[in-house]
């Protein structure tokens, strides 16, 4: 089932948008199931996975928009006629893309990174099982790889090669220090407060998103970036208010609203910010310093994945910083 990391509301709607003539009725005797079945697959987003790559292969429906409405609809696979009704995903193939993009690290390192046991890497490298899915999710994100890429092998890899987008969540690797950095309950708080008209219905109208996603996002503190950035972009709110609580609440920015409701991040102008911080350090020692492997640096210079939130972070308290100037490049740089 699609776990709580992606909106499965969301996704719910977009499986059956892809049917659209389609009955309750005429859906339960599609996919051989009871009509109560395919009105929890509605209301409360629990299409199975199998549905999911029927759907994707059936119609060439690209996993980047079905899971996160990110990019065009159609992948540019060929859609095919798929004789099994529960298709199975190809798991060597996706455990070996996965890898790929751990090159250079041991066994241990991965699984100090995961927070999972060495003998849980090793079975998935042996393709005892398909890696879950929340960690495949959790390297669309670090790594800003797309899923059409990680599941079906699509160019491009990234992400920001088509659209320009990178969507990042936290990472729980600390930077420096190995503390927490940000609060996101607090972010949470006045993301919401900048909305202060606005009910939950109102605000998952507005942002085109479900309401029990919404409440999540207040409840557990994971406003997704692309809405920050909005609000940011829209109403002209400083970073260093949004994301530490720091005064003024306003930014010197020019309030515009963004074309998108998920803008996307200027992530070159950001990555070459961040590197101009280290004019005449070596790229293996940055990658000591914030406990990645050199193959990572390599992606972050040539802009394939923006930088990290907590990495940035780790820059911003170590360097004294202002979000405003590294997100945006509004000047000051440096906090007094």
């Amino acid at each position: 089932m699609i776990q709580d990391f992606i909106d499965k509301i969301a996704v719910g709607k977009r499986f059956f948008s892809c049917y659209p003539k389609m009955t309750s009725h005429e859906a339960a005797r599609f996919f051989k199931v009871s009509q109560s079945t395919v009105v929890m697959w509605k209301t409360q987003g629990l299409v199975p996975w199998r549905e999911l790559k029927f759907l994707s292969d059936s119609q060439g429906i690209s996993w980047d928009w079905l899971l996160e409405d990110f990019g065009e609809k159609h992948s540019g696979k060929p859609p095919k006629t798929i004789r099994n009704r529960h298709p199975k995903f190809p798991i060597t193939a996706i455990n070996n893309r996965f890898f790929t993009l751990y090159k250079g690290h041991t066994h241990a390192e991965i699984a100090q990174e995961l927070e999972i046991s060495i003998s849980r890497i090793y079975s998935w490298q042996k393709h005892e099982e398909l890696i879950p899915w929340r960690w495949l999710k959790y390297a669309v994100d670090t790594f800003g790889v797309r899923w059409d890429w990680l599941i079906d092998g699509l160019s491009p890899i990234y992400r920001n090669d088509d659209d320009g987008e990178v969507k990042v969540n936290f990472v729980k690797n600390g930077i420096f220090n190995n503390k927490a950095i940000f609060d996101k309950i607090a972010i949470s708080d006045r993301f919401f407060s900048c909305y202060p008209d606005l009910t939950k219905v109102a605000i998952a109208k507005f942002f085109k998103a479900s309401q029990p996603y919404v409440v999540h996002w207040h409840k557990e503190g994971i406003v997704p970036w692309a809405k920050l950035k909005y609000l940011s972009d829209s109403q002209s709110i400083s970073w260093d208010w949004l994301l530490e609580g720091i005064e003024p609440k306003k930014s010197a920015k020019k309030a515009m609203t963004p074309k998108s409701m998920n803008p996307r991040f200027p992530v070159a102008q950001i990555n070459g910010r961040f590197f101009s911080l280290f004019p005449n350090i070596k790229q293996t020692t940055i990658a000591t310093m914030f406990d990645v492997a050199d193959g990572t640096i390599s992606n972050w210079k040539r802009n394939r994945a923006q930088v990290p939130w907590r990495r940035l972070a780790a820059a911003v308290h170590a360097f004294n910083l202002r979000w405003d100037w590294l997100i945006d490049g509004i000047p000051p740089k440096r906090r007094e």
